[in-house]
């Protein structure tokens, strides 16, 4: 991939995992070849078969079944199967706005110009994908490998698992695997090593 196919990569990624399933944007994603951009990818056959199952849950499901299986995996009501803020993952009693959400607060304060909404906590998958793209679209290298290393990829890979292991739609198991395998493919491409934290989701 090169950069401009990362950034677009991220920016569909984001709005898979960070809004609700919208009719529109699923409609986008079946008729303008948007999977196309992970065919540069490692592991090829895994990404085809993804995409192939992105786009067969998006026809057999059906937009309802995918907008229930948002709120199963990661919302509610009844347990959350996939929580997407990563203090739940990192602190010790499975907290929002834990000490990692503040960290990573302090450096959305220092080096991301998006405005975020204050009453949700910021280390939430999809808006780390965003951010992540906006970063790597401004060339802020450094501000990249930190992200990735200290912020995201530390608990990003287990919520993705979680993903893939309970979706109950093709459509959110096969996004998992692609941001699975991109997110793979950049840290490997940077040749950067990712923090080790003790999970407890």
């Amino acid at each position: 991939m090169n950069k401009q196919e990362f950034v677009l990569a991220l920016r569909i990624l984001h709005n898979v995992f960070y809004n609700e399933p919208l009719q529109q944007y699923i409609d986008t994603i079946r008729d303008n070849q948007v999977l196309s951009l992970w065919s540069s990818v490692d592991d090829l056959d895994i990404i085809r078969t993804a995409c192939d199952e992105i786009n067969h849950s998006i026809a057999a499901d059906g937009f309802e079944k995918i907008k229930r299986d948002y709120y199963r995996l990661f919302l509610g009501p009844g347990p959350v199967f996939a929580y997407q803020n990563g203090s739940v993952y990192t602190d010790r009693e499975n907290l929002l706005f834990g000490d990692t959400t503040m960290k990573f607060k302090s450096f959305c304060d220092r080096y991301v110009e998006m405005e975020l909404d204050c009453n949700r906590p910021p280390d939430h998958l999809g808006l780390m994908l965003a951010i992540l793209a906006e970063l790597f679209e401004a060339e802020m290298e450094e501000q990249v490998d930190e992200i990735l290393t200290k912020h995201l990829m530390p608990w990003g890979p287990r919520m993705l698992s979680l993903v893939i292991e309970n979706a109950n739609t093709d459509y959110f198991k096969g996004f998992a695997i692609l941001s699975s395998r991109l997110l793979n493919e950049l840290v490997s491409s940077r040749n950067i090593k990712v923090e080790e934290l003790e999970l407890y989701f």
